[in-house]
């Protein structure tokens, strides 16, 4: 029984010794999206290959020993990988991480498209780079923003994104306009365009003149305290007190003025309002 039994591992291990090799794969640890890889594999007989990724599932057969190619166009998504060799009896695996490649399109994003002119860091900009794939581009790269007014330009302190992403905080200008915002990146830029309108109406004046029953009340041009035109259908409020009460008329500016009319019944006194700015009060006597 023990030469039978001897016999029998002896047996046992010439054949672990002189065949079927262990069923293995090898791939290597990282590679770039959209790059073609060769996987290696060991052992003997055929089976089924399959790789499994981020959006992606592949599967074909192989032959043990073979080199088995994956085309670039299976490896454009960034992310871990997983490719799997599978035999009646076993499967081999070997993972691999597929890194985003470098920068070949923006995302740029600005907030607001209308901003108040002279407002300190009023308008945000966000810049994000992606790889040729739609991958989030994750190594750094070099990005300016640049506000262009009219034959000015003004760019910020060139910075690295971070995991894709970069952005800043831009002043507006001194008048109104567009104002264009780019963001660069190596050879690649994208443009918005914002609108840079008055602030708040500053020295808000009006006028009032009677006619018979009637008021006829008119703001001078209403600027902002830099010049700048108060932009058209901004509401102003004429506030009018007399014996019989309070009444109140909301006109839009046209053409750079508020106009309205109100009754006159005695002396009144008229006020005139734009956001939170108020005017000088018109008095209105019951001679005039």
């Amino acid at each position: 029984m023990r030469s039978l039994f001897t016999l029998l591992l002896c047996s046992a291990f010439l054949g672990t010794a002189r065949g079927e090799a262990a069923l293995e794969l090898h791939a290597p640890r990282t590679v770039h999206a959209g790059d073609a890889i060769a996987i290696t594999s060991s052992g003997t007989g055929s089976g089924t290959f399959y790789l499994i990724g981020p959006g992606h599932v592949a599967k074909r057969p192989f032959r043990a020993g073979d080199t088995i190619q994956i085309a670039s166009n299976e490896l454009q998504s960034a992310g871990t990988y997983q490719a799997m060799a599978c035999q009646e009896k076993e499967c081999a695996t070997a993972t691999f991480y597929v890194a985003p490649s470098r920068g070949a399109d923006l995302i740029f994003l600005v907030h607001p498209s209308r901003v108040p002119v002279a407002e300190t860091k009023a308008i945000s900009a966000v810049v994000v780079v992606l790889d040729r794939f739609q991958n989030l581009a994750v190594p750094p790269e070099n990005v300016v923003f640049r506000a262009t007014r009219k034959a000015m330009a003004v760019s910020s302190p060139t910075q690295e994104t971070v995991n894709g992403v970069a952005w800043t905080r831009l002043n507006s200008g001194p008048n109104d306009g567009m104002v264009e915002i780019s963001a660069s990146v190596s050879q690649l830029s994208e443009r918005r365009v914002v609108q840079q309108v008055a602030a708040d109406p500053c020295n808000l004046r009006a006028s009032a003149v009677k006619r018979d029953d009637r008021i006829v009340l008119q703001t001078d041009p209403v600027r902002d305290c830099r010049g700048n035109p108060v932009r058209d259908g901004t509401i102003v409020t004429f506030t009018k007190v007399d014996r019989l009460g309070r009444s109140t008329v909301d006109a839009p500016i046209k053409s750079g003025v508020a106009r309205t009319e109100m009754g006159f019944g005695g002396p009144a006194t008229v006020s005139v309002a734009c956001g939170v700015v108020v005017g000088s009060d018109i008095r209105i006597g019951g001679a005039q």
